[in-house]
């Protein structure tokens, strides 16, 4: 009679003769349940809601998900932002399962995966999240304001997150649009040593794999990697910019060409952005977002937080 065999060697038969192991991460790798409980609880108290109701329907789930069924009057990506918020600031309470490193140190790397309900994919904007581009954006449009007899009341009111091209053509529709706009483009380019890094943006991409991430932004692609390289930050391998899609935010064409340039869904992907058109976008693309404090010498208000805040979930 052969002696029964441990889950070291049932596991490692198992991996010669199965295709990759699919692993959750709250709960089987991570124990999360405090900042996840914390969370909830804060939730249901400010949306009147009872923690049974949502304990009953949560685990497991996505935030927004959850949120649509226990309150469907709410704006329920808005409200799981502020869930994913809550539980970073209470990051330090998630720890190691017992035994889920050593599990995975003996794994080939390519023979297992995480299958989460937490982002896979980022879609990142790039001015006012990676890069402080406001000195050169506010000079170059009070110079075109001042150029063409509109009030820099009026410009920023509508511009920012969208395309010049699409703010010239509301404010002056008696304009050539895409011209003006490349006088705007000329001007921010003569005042690219302006813009520097978001705090914490370079820290922040380093971690990432480079294909798990895409930067969707609606300046155009010369100014867009000029203003990376000002910040000295890294080119990525998918740069979603102006001359890509044809509608500007608050349209989500950007967003989604960047869902499928990275082969992912929206349900497997966040977006970090910083203007109101960028998470509008973001909305109806049906995209996870958080809103970023989008000024690099200027503290972050209490209701965004800073780019920084995400750097102890790459470590």
């Amino acid at each position: 009679m052969k002696a029964p065999m441990d889950a070291s060697e049932q596991v490692r038969i198992w991996l010669e003769n199965e295709p990759t192991l699919l692993i959750d991460l709250d709960g089987t790798l991570v124990d999360s349940s405090i900042s996840v409980t914390q969370a909830w609880q804060a939730w249901g108290q400010r949306c009147g809601v009872q923690p049974d109701d949502i304990f009953a329907i949560s685990e497991g789930r996505q935030g927004n998900a959850v949120i649509a069924e226990l309150r469907p009057d709410l704006d329920a990506m808005a409200e799981d932002q502020w869930l994913i918020q809550h539980q970073l600031q209470n990051i330090a309470e998630v720890v190691e399962i017992p035994g889920a490193r050593q599990f995975l140190d003996g794994l080939p790397p390519q023979r297992w995966a995480i299958v989460t309900s937490c982002p896979r994919d980022l879609v990142i904007d790039l001015d006012g999240t990676l890069v402080d581009s406001s000195i050169s954006v506010t000079q170059a449009w009070q110079a075109w304001g001042q150029r063409c007899g509109v009030q820099p009341d009026d410009i920023f009111a509508i511009s920012e997150g969208r395309q010049g091209n699409a703010v010239i053509a509301e404010l002056r529709p008696d304009l050539d649009a895409m011209a003006e706009d490349q006088w705007l483009i000329q001007h921010q380019l003569q005042n690219i040593a302006e813009v520097v890094e978001i705090p914490g943006a370079r820290q922040f991409l380093d971690g990432l794999p480079p294909q798990r991430w895409a930067i969707v932004t609606s300046c155009p692609r010369d100014l867009a990697i000029a203003r990376l390289e000002a910040a000295q930050l890294p080119i990525p391998e998918q740069l979603i910019t102006a001359e890509d899609v044809t509608r500007s935010k608050p349209d989500p064409a950007g967003f989604l060409l960047g869902l499928q340039r990275t082969s992912s869904r929206p349900t497997q992907a966040l977006v970090f952005e910083d203007s109101a058109a960028g998470l509008a976008a973001a909305s109806a693309a049906g995209i996870r977002a958080v809103a970023i404090h989008h000024a690099a010498r200027t503290a972050p208000p209490a209701d965004q937080i800073s780019l920084s805040s995400w750097l102890p979930l790459l470590q």
